[in-house]
């Protein structure tokens, strides 16, 4: 077994077993397969592609916040403190 076939439980016998409902008949051949091979990792790369663009538009929003709450006087920041543990506290209830 592969590595892809132990991340998903599939291997190509799984293609080969289904046929191939392109042709009509058969087993795909290895160019059917291998162009399948290749619709898997463009799409698997593509989906890291947007995974990586959204953590980073989160870390740039946090980032912002961060360069504000160095300007927060140190009272401001002890009272949100504060009001964060209550809000979590009574979300606990």
């Amino acid at each position: 077994m592969d590595a892809h076939a132990a991340q998903t439980g599939t291997d190509a016998s799984v293609f080969l077993l289904a046929g191939n409902p392109g042709r009509g008949k058969g087993a795909p051949t290895a160019e059917d397969v291998a162009e399948m091979l290749d619709t898997v990792d463009a799409a698997n790369v593509q989906a890291t592609i947007t995974e990586l663009e959204e953590l980073l538009a989160t870390r740039r929003r946090a980032a912002s916040m961060q360069e504000k709450l160095a300007t927060v006087p140190p009272e401001t920041l002890r009272a949100a403190l504060v009001l964060r543990a209550q809000r979590r506290n009574a979300g606990q209830r």
